[in-house]
């Protein structure tokens, strides 16, 4: 069967850089909407892979910032409504993918590299997480914390949320199979603490005492996607 493609679709360039960064893609149909966007985090929708993970990308081209309204013809929309939603994402990831081909002349390849990493592993004190079926994972950030909440989120997912702040991928190594509830709440480095903040525990600490996880700098073979060639993208 061949894989579908969006219909038509308009792609601008957010040279204002105006409005948060956004992206708007339901599995359950073929419309797909970006504000303020980078080619980074198009790669890292498209392909399921962290953005610390997406390499070469010229300089010129990661600090672009695109508005995206794609959409599919009715007879791909009932096509995705009837998939269970990881198939829909899959099938909505391969539409993407063909769209930056398109428009972008986009070309990759992936391979295994050597890069400094964090390993997350099972503290001295053991793991603190709590079993949890309910869905969701929110992330808030204000008074000088950052909070990670979600419910029936595995280890991985964690490691895969860690790696967006930390800036380099995050390998679990805790053998943790399973749903957790999982909370975090840090203060990060970069940001100056309210006074109601000011003891707040650095990141670190955080995943140490609160989770009973433990955070280790290392060097592995990660796979990464290599950028070989990208345009701006082509005229509506």
């Amino acid at each position: 069967m061949v894989s579908p493609t969006f219909d038509v679709a308009s792609i601008r360039q957010n040279k204002e850089g105006e409005g948060h960064s956004d992206i708007w893609s339901n599995p359950a149909n073929g419309n797909f909407r970006t504000n303020n966007v980078s080619l980074r985090a198009l790669l890292q929708v498209a392909y399921s892979l962290p953005q610390s993970r997406i390499v070469n990308i010229p300089s010129a081209m990661d600090k672009l910032r695109f508005n995206i309204e794609a959409k599919s013809d009715p007879s791909i929309n009932d096509r995705l409504s009837k998939l269970p939603a990881d198939q829909g994402v899959a099938e909505k990831r391969q539409m993407l993918q063909a769209l930056l081909t398109d428009r972008f002349q986009l070309k990759t390849h992936r391979e295994n590299r050597e890069l400094p990493v964090y390993v997350l592993v099972v503290a001295k004190s053991g793991a603190k997480l709590q079993a949890w079926k309910s869905n969701g994972t929110t992330v808030n950030a204000g008074n000088g914390y950052m909070h990670i909440q979600g419910g029936a989120n595995s280890v991985d997912v964690l490691g895969g949320t860690l790696a967006t702040y930390l800036g380099r991928p995050v390998l679990n190594k805790t053998a943790i199979k399973g749903t957790y509830k999982i909370t975090l709440t840090w203060t990060p480095d970069d940001q100056a603490p309210t006074s109601s903040a000011a003891s707040g525990p650095s990141l670190f600490t955080a995943i140490q005492e609160q989770l009973g996880l433990k955070l280790e700098a290392a060097k592995a073979p990660v796979e990464v996607l290599v950028v070989d060639h990208v345009e701006p993208p082509s005229p509506n």
